[in-house]
C-alpha cells in the first residue's frame, strides 16, 4: 500500500499484474525503477477517484518484511560518545547485526524481557536498501538507498555490556520497532539535516540534528558493502544521539505499560507500548 495525504491506496492490483505479491516490498524495492511511474499513477487515479481509506495506524506491519540484513551502528553520534564515556570512532563506524526477530510493528508492542530490567530506547534513522551492490564507495553511498524510515534501536543494556559483543542485548525478541513506512529518497533533500526526538510518555528523552553523526548515511552505506553484498530492503540503523536512558543519573529504564515515542522530521513517528514478557510454565 500506498500512503498518502489522502488515504491509503491499495496497490495489491498493480502488483499482481506485474507478477508481484501484494506484501513483496523487497520484489517492489527492486523494480523501483521501473515501477515507480505505474505506482505513482495507481495512486493519483485512487485519489482522483476516492478510492483511497483512511489509515489507521495500528494495523502498521514492519515496512520491510523479515530483511535479509538489518545492520546496527554504534555510537555514530558524537554527544551520545561523549555521554557514554568512550571516545567516538574515527576511521570505521562500530557495527553490529540484529536478528529480524527483534523487529516490531510501527504501532506494536515492545517486550520487556524476564531476563533484564535493563531496557533502554534509541531513536534512530532507518536507511532501506534499494539498488545496493558491494563495495560502493562513499560518493556513491547514497545510490544505493531506496528510501527512510525510522527505528527506536531498544537495548538490553546489562547483557549488551557483559563483553565486548553486542549481539545478546540487541536481539532480544520483539524489541526492535521501526517503520511507520519508508519515504523514499527523492523526499528526503539531506539525511544530515533531520531531527530525531524520542519521549517516554510526556516526557521528552532525545532531541538532537542528524547532522551529529560522526559517519553520514553515504559513508555508512559504504563502509557496510565493503564486506557484505547489500540488497533491495536491507535495513541500516544508523545510530542514536544523547539523551538515552542509561547514561542519566539514575538511569531511567523503560518501565512495562509505559508507551514510548520516536520521531524522525519529514518521516514520521512510532509509538510503542511496553508490556512485560509472559512467564514461561
Amino acid at each position: 500500500m500506498a500512503v498518502t495525504e489522502r488515504g491509503v491506496a491499495d496497490l495489491g492490483d498493480l502488483l499482481s499484474l506485474r507478477k508481484l505479491a501484494p506484501d513483496a516490498m523487497r520484489a517492489l524495492i527492486a523494480a523501483w525503477d521501473e515501477l515507480a511511474p505505474s505506482v505513482q499513477d495507481e495512486v493519483d487515479r485512487q485519489a482522483r477517484d476516492r478510492l483511497t481509506t483512511p489509515l489507521v495506524a495500528s494495523d502498521l506491519l514492519l515496512p520491510v518484511d523479515c530483511p535479509a540484513r538489518v545492520i546496527g551502528i554504534g555510537r555514530n553520534y558524537a554527544r551520545h560518545a561523549e555521554e557514554s564515556g568512550h571516545a567516538p570512532p574515527t576511521l570505521v563506524p562500530e557495527l553490529f547485526l540484529r536478528l529480524s526477530s527483534s523487529l516490531t510493528a510501527p504501532y506494536g508492542d515492545i517486550v520487556l524481557p524476564q531476563a533484564s530490567e535493563q531496557l533502554d530506547l534509541e531513536v534512530e534513522l532507518a536507511v532501506v536498501i534499494g539498488q545496493g551492490g558491494r563495495a560502493l564507495p562513499k560518493e556513491e553511498g547514497l545510490l544505493g538507498v531506496f528510501g527512510y524510515s525510522v527505528a527506536n534501536d531498544t537495548s538490553v543494556r546489562d547483557f549488551q555490556h557483559r563483553t565486548s559483543q553486542w549481539t545478546p542485548g540487541k536481539n532480544f525478541d520483539q524489541t526492535a520497532p521501526v517503520g511507520p513506512w519508508i519515504v523514499t529518497k527523492d523526499e528526503i533533500k539531506d539525511p544530515q539535516a533531520l531531527r530525531l526526538r524520542s519521549w517516554i510518555g510526556d516526557e521528552p528523552m532525545q532531541d538532537a540534528s542528524s547532522a551529529d553523526m560522526i559517519f553520514s548515511v553515504a559513508e555508512l552505506v559504504s563502509a557496510v558493502s565493503q564486506f557484505t553484498t547489500l540488497e533491495p530492503g536491507d535495513l541500516i540503523l544508523t545510530g542514536t544521539p544523547a539523551g538515552t536512558g542509561g547514561w542519566r543519573t539514575p538511569p531511567r529504564w523503560l518501565l512495562a505499560g509505559e508507551v514510548v515515542t520516536a520521531s524522525v522530521s519529514g518521516i514520521g513517528q512510532l509509538s510503542n507500548k511496553v508490556v512485560a514478557e509472559k512467564k514461561r510454565v
